[in-house]
Parts: C-alpha cells; sequence; structure tokens
C-alpha cells in the first residue's frame, strides 16, 4: 500500500462516519520517493512532484488568496479538488496547502 489516511476520533472517542466533512482533520500518509527533502514528499504516484506536508483548512479562501497575493507569498499552484485550493512555500522553502472545502 502506498498511501493511508488517518482519521481522529471526535471527543466521546467516535471514529468519523465516511463524507467530506465528517474526516476532517485526517493525516494522509504518502509512501515518499528518496528525494523528498524539507517539510514536503514527492509521490511516484504524481511522477515525482513535490506535494505540501500539511493542509489548513479556511471557510475564505479568496480573502487568503488575496493577502498572500498582496504579501509576495511564493503561490505555487491553484486548483480545485472537492473545493478551491491553494499550494505556497513559506520563506525556508516548506510546502504547505489551503483548502476550502
Amino acid at each position: 500500500m502506498v498511501m493511508a489516511v488517518l482519521n481522529f476520533p471526535d471527543r466521546n472517542g467516535n471514529l468519523p462516519s465516511p463524507g467530506l466533512r465528517q474526516v476532517v482533520p485526517a493525516l494522509f500518509l504518502h509512501k515518499s520517493d528518496e528525494e523528498s527533502g524539507r517539510l514536503r514528499f514527492s509521490w511516484s504516484l504524481d511522477n515525482g512532484k513535490p506535494h505540501a506536508m500539511a493542509c489548513f483548512i479556511t471557510p475564505r479562501i479568496q480573502e487568503l488568496f488575496e493577502r498572500f497575493k498582496e504579501n509576495g507569498v511564493n503561490i505555487l499552484e491553484e486548483r480545485v479538488t472537492s473545493g478551491p485550493n491553494i499550494t505556497f512555500a513559506d520563506p525556508d522553502g516548506n510546502i504547505w496547502e489551503i483548502w476550502q472545502p
């Protein structure tokens, strides 16, 4: 297996039922290529493209995107995957992701 998802139980110890809003927060674990480096991973199923190590969720991604552009944040990619998604690099080159479900 090259990918797994770790879901966290709620405050009562119950695991979430299937569905987009019920599986957050979750930790996505991928088998990484040897060339990963920094806080990111390269995934062989995506031709070794570097991926973010963590994804933050926001209800106002467009506002955040505008602030990022105004402040010179290094935006790497914009896409839609079950909602708008922005991948960016911090000043140290670490890759992060913001998503609006």
